[in-house]
């Protein structure tokens, strides 16, 4: 842009936009020079669009520059300071060839991620609902009853390795692998899944460490002499207790230990890829007055 007795406007497809005062500016000048109707005195001025695609208007010293017959000329100077303003860019690597044009797009390294935490417990919706405790906001089973209820989460494309952990909270008397539970295999616990092949990625259990009857007692976690889980959960397990030798085992109450968290991570690899949606499923085989699991954290990862 010239901003003395030569004016030279913007190239016209190439200008980039931009906001505020200068793009304000710019616009009028667009907007009155779409119909531009110059009538130039003397030999000395002139409009005209050159090769380039540039508008030129040039005048004599002190003539006014009159488009629609408003005298832009004092508008044109203060365009100038235009040269001085950096646009906003976007950048775009692309490959072009004479019959096909490509661009890279750089993908999000997760096939499937679920986080749940103390600021996001938004995926705890369908059979899990949050509840107010003295810990704070958790989440649990929308089922009172005993069974299982489950979330799930889409991966975007295929996968071969699960990995995460979940930190959990016990409440009553959860029982772990005890062989006389309805769903012994997984037993009181959240258990991932790859859901559609029915694959179990971990399972997360929770036993009781003191108990009223007789010792010792089946629903213990393995390491504290209960039951061990079915064969068909391998070494795919962790299993721990809210509970210490000198609890009286109450059912309404909610133990404030944390179980498991990051230090219990697990990482699962796959023979096969997978496009299984990855199902965190909470299984009790007591109704809630008696025994539930709350879910603190959550992090899962396929990739």
């Amino acid at each position: 842009l010239h901003s003395q007795n030569q004016h030279t406007l913007a190239r016209l497809t190439t200008m980039p936009s931009s906001t505020g005062v200068a793009c304000v500016l710019l616009l009028a000048v667009v907007v009155a020079l779409a119909g531009v109707a110059a009538a130039a005195e003397g030999t000395d001025s002139a409009v005209f669009l050159d090769d380039n695609g540039d508008l030129h208007i040039t005048s004599k010293p002190g003539m006014a520059v009159i488009v629609n017959n408003v005298n832009i000329s004092a508008l044109l100077d203060r365009l100038a300071v235009l040269e001085s303003i950096v646009f906003p860019t976007t950048t775009t690597t692309s490959t072009t060839s004479t019959s096909t044009t490509s661009t890279s797009t750089t993908l999000s390294p997760f096939a499937a991620r679920l986080v749940i935490n103390s600021t996001d417990r938004s995926a705890c919706t369908g059979a899990w609902k949050t509840a107010s405790t003295n810990i704070g906001t958790l989440c649990l089973r929308v089922d009172s009853v005993p069974g299982c209820g489950s979330i799930f989460v889409t991966p975007s494309r295929p996968y071969t390795t699960v990995t995460g952990w979940v930190t959990l909270y016990q409440f009553g008397s959860c029982d772990a692998f005890a062989p006389d539970a309805a769903f012994a295999t997984v037993g009181d616990s959240l258990s991932i899944w790859a859901s559609s092949s029915n694959t179990i990625l971990w399972d997360y259990a929770v036993g009781i460490t003191a108990y009223d009857g007789p010792s010792p007692h089946q629903g213990r976690c393995p390491a504290s002499g209960g039951s061990f889980p079915s064969a068909a959960l391998s070494t795919f397990w962790s299993c721990a207790s809210g509970t210490s030798a000198s609890d009286n085992l109450v059912n309404q109450e909610l133990y404030s230990t944390p179980l498991f968290g990051p230090t219990k991570s697990f990482t699962r690899t796959l023979l096969n890829s997978s496009t299984d949606q990855i199902e965190l499923r909470i299984c009790l085989d007591q109704d809630a007055a008696n025994e539930n699991i709350y879910v603190g954290e959550v992090f899962i990862q396929a990739t």
